[in-house]
């Protein structure tokens, strides 16, 4: 007998592809630059704007950040255009700026730079990233060079950042301490701008991070409480109405509260539909249900489908679905007449089916995972199910106390719980990631690992849904694939010899790569502070397998069986490049040596052209901006 969920697997995986394909072309045409209206068509040195803030400002280091709608642009003409678009201000931190809210419409002065682009190997490439975003432009602006012309304390979404702000304000000025006021903000409000680093780096390490991210997780636990409010309404049809229309306003407020997350959204739909399925009595495939919200993003944002947040969630949720009702049925737990031993086996079932979720959301999130982060914790089970139970608690208790918040005396109570939870859960992660090895980093995990693994992951999941041996043989197939293609990167990577100049800030660096091995040669600001370039520099180690890098100063002398180093001279396999700086630009009569490469490390006080001319080189690479 076949299994009836494979077909709708199949259809539905088809679907998702074909989706993607199509909102992946619809994303690069709908490129905001495109419009006629688009405010980068009028950009100028200097401009003056009229702009909305569109997002709440969160508080930086030295500055608030914030994005806004360009609404008005004028010319050196002193001609006023009606645009549109989005750009991303930097306010100078001051009395000015911390006055600016959601919704607020201000007069800027703006000279927009383009974002940072990728300009190293494997770089994130920022500009690629705002751009998904329909963000064009960034901005940098001080007291004098803006104003604010109105606040909005009348729209109903304005209305609605105002009680966020407030919300926030109170967790901070609660008696919690400041670890545990950013864990309830980023749990409840998904504010992260609170959170120390301490705190994202253990649950990052005990491999709970998706906690600290709003997700599926929280409107369930929503409609969970909602319903049991609730629950004394009749469930004939005017009930179901009535609570059905009073679950999806909880819901949906909860969404636009929260800041419209890709995970909260896609909950919010698929519930609804199911609400709305059983207010007219049918009960709707839950697949479906995935698939139609996936369908309405999409159409709302196309550029979505490149978003990880959204990735990460779609593959979770759909792998639950799929998986742990069958993985649940591999061990039961039967009723019994002793009452002791049926609670005592409820607890053990529920145990049960945290564990199920928790392998199922690793597997099937684990190959994106290891291609966007490239790293794995290895703990995750233990951590997910010690803390998945106290995390469900923690977010009802913090709802709650937030509803509460106008009673002194059940706020005090609740805040009690609400410490006691948080106290626990930080036990439990700073244990579990105080573990040896428990983050495996820098691991190597590229587009064809990705597809390979992904068609794995699927041929494996229809073999046991349907019990069809004969689909274990591309499944084992698939694996040995996967394979042979690691050991065909680990052979190419013993075998390579690379060199990677880097623009780091106009300071001399570039890299060789020797199989597993790397060679950083760089001035001695670097030198002192490798860290220091680890942002420009760290992917591009991953990439190349490296697992020991040695840093060697430009103007030192190295010699090993590899490379060689002596008076700015490197000899590295057939290759020679000459470092020039001002100490040696002037020098007349140079080594008879053939120059691949001149690296000029710093700006010098004689004619470039001469010095080429002295040496002839194949290629002549600048550690700063020159221009002939």
């Amino acid at each position: 007998m076949k299994h009836p969920i494979l077909p709708a697997t199949i259809i539905t995986a088809l679907i998702i592809l074909l989706s993607e394909v199509f909102f992946g072309a619809v994303s690069f045409l709908q490129d905001p630059s495109r419009r006629a209206d688009h405010y980068s068509h009028f950009v100028q040195s200097r401009n003056l704007m009229v702009v909305r803030i569109c997002e709440m400002p969160t508080q930086g280091k030295n500055s608030i950040k914030t994005v806004a709608d360009v609404l008005e642009i004028s010319d050196s003409n002193q001609k006023i255009y009606k645009v549109q678009g989005k750009i991303l201000l930097h306010f100078a931190n001051g009395p000015s700026a911390a006055d600016i809210r959601y919704g607020d419409k201000l007069l800027i002065e703006s000279s927009p730079d383009l974002p940072q682009t990728a300009i190293n190997p494997h770089q994130f490439d920022y500009r690629k990233h705002l751009l998904r975003k329909r963000i064009l432009y960034t901005d940098y602006l001080t007291p004098p060079h803006y104003r604010i012309l109105s606040h909005d304390n009348s729209s109903f979404y304005s209305r609605l950042m105002r009680l966020r702000e407030t919300t926030i304000h109170t967790i901070q000025s609660s008696p919690l301490h400041p670890s545990q006021q950013g864990i309830v903000e980023a749990l409840i409000l998904g504010w992260k701008q609170d959170l120390d680093e301490e705190t994202q780096s253990s649950f990052r390490k005990a491999g709970i991070t998706h906690l600290l991210c709003l997700s599926g997780l929280h409107v369930g636990i929503l409609v969970f409480l909602v319903s049991a409010c609730l629950s004394f309404i009749s469930n004939k049809r005017k009930g179901r109405i009535i609570k059905g229309c009073i679950s999806l306003t909880a819901i949906w407020l909860f969404v636009l509260f929260t800041g419209m997350a890709p995970a909260t959204t896609r909950a919010a739909i698929m519930f609804s539909i199911i609400i709305l399925g059983k207010i007219i009595s049918r009960q709707p495939s839950t697949l479906n249900s995935i698939a139609a919200s996936a369908l309405i993003m999409l159409l709302c944002r196309p550029a979505l489908l490149f978003d990880v947040g959204f990735q990460l969630s779609y593959t979770s949720v759909i792998g639950i679905i799929l998986l742990v009702p069958p993985l649940e049925r591999l061990i039961t737990f039967p009723n019994t007449r002793n009452r002791l031993a049926n609670i005592a086996l409820l607890f053990l079932k529920r145990i049960w089916q945290l564990i199920c979720v928790g392998i199922v959301a690793q597997i099937s999130t684990v190959p994106l995972t290891l291609y966007y982060f490239h790293q794995f914790p290895p703990y995750f089970l233990v951590a997910n199910v010690s803390v998945i139970f106290f995390a469900g608690l923690l977010v009802a208790s913090a709802i709650i106390m937030m509803l509460l918040v106008w009673c002194p005396w059940a706020f005090s109570a609740i805040w009690t719980i609400v410490s006691a939870e948080l106290s626990v859960i930080e036990w439990i992660t700073n244990t579990v990631a105080s573990w040896p090895h428990s983050m495996i980093e820098n691991i190597y995990f590229d587009d064809t690992m990705l597809i390979v693994s992904y068609i794995l992951i699927f041929l494996a999941v229809s073999a046991f849904l349907s019990r069809r041996l004969k689909l274990v043989i591309p499944s084992v197939a698939s694996a040995v694939l996967l394979a042979l293609y690691s050991l065909h990167v680990e052979y190419t990577t013993a075998k390579q010899k690379d060199i990677c100049f880097y623009n780091v800030d106009k300071r001399a660096a570039f890299e060789l790569f020797v199989g597993h091995k790397s060679y950083l040669i760089c001035d001695s600001v670097i030198a002192n502070n490798p860290a220091k370039i680890d942002f420009q520099t760290s992917n591009n180690l991953i990439w190349h397998k490296t697992k020991e890098r040695i840093v060697i100063r430009l103007d030192s002398s190295y010699n090993d069986d590899y490379i060689y180093l002596k008076n700015r001279y490197v000899g590295f396999d057939t290759t020679t490049i000459r470092i020039i700086d001002r100490s040696n630009c002037r020098l007349q009569n140079p080594p008879s040596v053939n120059v691949n490469y001149l690296y000029f490390a710093e700006r010098i006080h004689c004619p470039v052209d001469s010095v080429l001319n002295r040496y002839h080189p194949d290629s002549a690479v600048f550690a700063y901006n020159w221009k002939k």
